[in-house]
């Protein structure tokens, strides 16, 4: 048989190179015979850089840049380029898994050191296209701080700078564009991971905020606040982008890159990565096509990668039997319905009776393998 394996990362727990290549170790134990093919994915959050970097004799950059709580800053290989193509994620300036447990509060976070590696990336010599990958975000700010980074001033009702933070938004009084770098000779590609509204019960702040570390209460003066400044923005760009698919990702940053990048067009993540990897090609004639993400959720079925890999597969080779080895499935009792709705043939987690999630972030290959070794034997025919 042939066998693609196709995942994205388990984030906090392992990369989608490290969590493919666990996979195939088990699945080759059982089955040394079929022909395995490794693709590591990415869904515009977390680990899009590291999947672009070896493609197309692509480059590193490394820059200096601030983190979601200003309270300190990084240096990294943060901007990959191939010449023409520049990309970068705003999980590695304001990701999740940057701020402890204990700082995470998206009142407070911004987005500012992701504009700090835009404008960076938008240097790199010869540049003509622009690749912003959101998701995996530690904010609600609506890229505002993006947007002060790259020159828009925003102004508070005493008229002073505005203040860092989705808090902040509640306090906006004026958004003045006329000295911001726009890029106009720069094609802009936002890479998104979700297809929520910015605003309402599925937009940034229901859906996504209490992940960020948003109490109850907190949730109202967010949603308040968001509104704030999409009716601000909106009215000093003349563009309503609240309710474009896509606009509430990474806490609403790709609301703010719209607003601000004119010519940028949204896209999936997950479809730029496939079509940077190859993804048709590579599964036209497979037997099975093994994906997988860290958990499991209604969310899967909003632009993440295994939605993607679904419908990108089923597309191309209707026939291709389709598992998912994931690190949880939230609830739990969902499982099956999930797997009907995503249409995959069989659904794998690695949180199971006996084993809880921090064991299996503890020990991601032994899980991962053990359930792997499983989904073989039962593909066996």
């Amino acid at each position: 048989m042939k066998v693609v394996i196709a995942p994205d990362s388990f984030k906090g727990s392992a990369t989608s190179l490290r969590v493919a290549s666990d996979i195939q170790k088990a699945w080759r134990r059982i089955r040394p015979r079929d022909e395995v093919t490794l693709i590591s994915l990415a869904d515009g959050g977390e680990g899009t850089i590291s999947v672009f970097a070896p493609l197309f004799g692509s480059r590193l950059i490394s820059t200096r840049y601030s983190g979601a709580t200003l309270g300190r800053m990084y240096e990294g290989f943060c901007i990959v380029t191939n010449g023409e193509m520049a990309a970068v994620e705003l999980a590695s300036a304001a990701g999740l898994t940057l701020v402890p447990a204990h700082q995470r509060d998206p009142k407070r976070t911004t987005t500012f050191g992701f504009g700090e590696l835009i404008a960076r990336a938008a240097s790199v010599p010869g540049v003509k296209r622009l690749v912003l990958a959101l998701g995996g975000s530690a904010t609600n700010d609506g890229g505002a701080g993006a947007l002060q980074a790259l020159g828009v001033r925003l102004t508070n009702t005493a008229g002073r700078k505005l203040a860092r933070g989705g808090a902040a938004l509640a306090d906006l009084r004026s958004a003045d564009f006329s000295k911001a770098n726009r890029f106009p000779d720069l094609e802009v590609v936002i890479a998104c991971d979700v297809d929520n509204p910015l605003l309402g019960r599925r937009g940034a702040t229901y859906v996504f905020a209490p992940q960020k570390g948003a109490t109850d209460d907190d949730l109202p003066l967010l949603e308040s606040a968001m509104t704030r400044y999409a009716d601000v923005l909106t009215e000093a760009t003349g563009r309503d982008v609240r309710n474009v698919p896509g606009a509430g990702a990474a806490g609403g940053t790709a609301a703010g890159l719209l607003w601000l990048f004119p010519q940028a067009t949204l896209r999936p993540g997950i479809e730029i990565v496939l079509d940077a990897v190859g993804f048709d090609d590579a599964v036209r004639d497979a037997d099975i096509v093994i994906t997988g993400e860290g958990r499991l959720d209604a969310q899967t079925l909003s632009g993440k990668a295994v939605a993607g890999v679904i419908r990108r597969t089923r597309a191309v080779n209707p026939r291709a039997k389709i598992i998912a080895i994931v690190g949880s499935v939230s609830p739990p009792d969902a499982q099956g319905e999930l797997a009907r709705a995503l249409g995959l043939s069989a659904v794998y987690p690695m949180v199971r009776e006996g084993v809880t999630v921090e064991e299996a972030i503890r020990h991601p290959a032994t899980h991962l393998q053990m359930i792997a070794e499983r989904a073989a034997n039962d593909f066996a025919s």
